[in-house]
């Protein structure tokens, strides 16, 4: 298996079918497989993915779990499930506007010395798929000290090493500490240890919703997201140092978020 696209998912009967398809039509030359992972779902978000995981019972298999299990519990799940070789995330409300996607990222993870992660060009999109606006790169090449001043990878474009996970991340350490996404410590860690390649494409839309918890309109869920990103930030900071920023800089960008 090269790749296995993580996908998990919660009372988004809207939206499952359509991310599903952005997987299915990937064009791809090697072996691919879909994880999906229900969090007792009240809607019919199972039923939709129990569909396409019957009629691609190679590629695409659903997990539903007797007890709700939270978002990072559920991130643990799958990945103890995928085989590939590289990781993909591709949330159930999010999609994949370019159908080489994944063989262009993989063509660069492996042609590339030391390439840990692959990330690209998004397009923000509404609860419609209509295009909210794009994400703006100024800056072309990126590494772990850019990450520390904020995350400027979103986790839907995101291709990346499973070898490098598993040396630098620890998922079980990230619960422990109630960090409340697995992305930023995952990027910060990899690039850490190897190169993060941009690849200057628009392969993904991102879902904004006032239900997502990086974007909620709850002041108490959005302080409690911006602080642990200053926790993860920490975290990594102790593990792995602080790069090329200095202290001042640091408490800047925390400061910003």
């Amino acid at each position: 298996m090269v790749v296995s696209v993580l996908m998990p998912t919660y009372n988004h009967e809207r939206f499952i079918e359509q991310a599903i398809l952005s997987f299915i039509q990937q064009q791809v030359d090697f072996d691919i497989e879909l994880l999906i992972g229900d969090d007792c779902s009240s809607d019919n978000t199972s039923f939709i993915a129990r569909i396409y995981a019957e009629k691609y019972p190679n590629k695409i298999h659903l997990f539903q779990y007797s007890v709700n299990r939270g978002l990072m519990h559920n991130y643990k799940y799958l990945l103890n499930q995928a085989k590939g070789k590289y990781i993909a995330i591709l949330e159930s409300d999010d999609i994949w506007l370019d159908p080489f996607k994944l063989h262009k990222q993989v063509e660069i993870i492996e042609k590339t010395p030391n390439c840990g992660l692959v990330f690209s060009n998004w397009i923000v999109i509404d609860a419609d798929s209509k295009e909210v606006t794009r994400s703006q790169r100024t800056l072309k090449t990126i590494g772990y000290s850019d990450l520390l001043k904020s995350n400027m990878v979103a986790a839907v474009t995101v291709l990346f090493s499973r070898n490098m996970f598993d040396l630098y991340c620890d998922i079980d350490e990230y619960i422990l500490r109630n960090f409340k996404t697995l992305d930023y410590p995952v990027w910060l860690s990899i690039s850490a240890h190897s190169n993060i390649i941009y690849l200057d494409d628009y392969t993904a839309g991102y879902r904004c919703l006032s239900t997502s918890i990086s974007n909620s309109n709850s002041y108490q869920r959005s302080m409690a997201f911006n602080q642990s990103i200053d926790a993860i930030v920490q975290y990594v900071v102790s593990k792995y140092g602080k790069g090329e920023l200095t202290i001042k800089e640091l408490e800047n960008a925390s400061k910003l978020r």
